[in-house]
């Protein structure tokens, strides 16, 4: 079995200390199991969203020898809760 893991920081902001550990754990923890590291863009606060940060996260993790399989946007909470509601 194939082990998938995510890193889903908020672009708001610059990578910190505070997202490269869980970021680093879960990609040794993925490539120790054959598995794959996946950076999925939180996009809840979209006012302070901004393709920079993303693009500076993915660069940064780049740096850092995290190597992404893929990079997406996960859908907000809002557009979660609708797709449970009924027509």
């Amino acid at each position: 079995m194939s082990v998938t893991v995510r890193f889903a920081p908020s672009p708001t902001g610059h990578i910190h200390i505070g997202n490269v550990r869980p970021a680093l754990f879960n990609y040794l923890f993925a490539k120790k199991q054959g598995g794959n590291f996946v950076l999925r863009y939180d996009d809840t606060d979209v006012q302070r969203s901004k393709e920079e940060y993303a693009v500076g996260i993915a660069e940064d993790l780049k740096w850092l020898g995290i190597n992404l399989i893929a990079s997406k946007n996960s859908p907000s909470a809002l557009h979660c809760m609708m797709q449970l509601l009924p027509s």
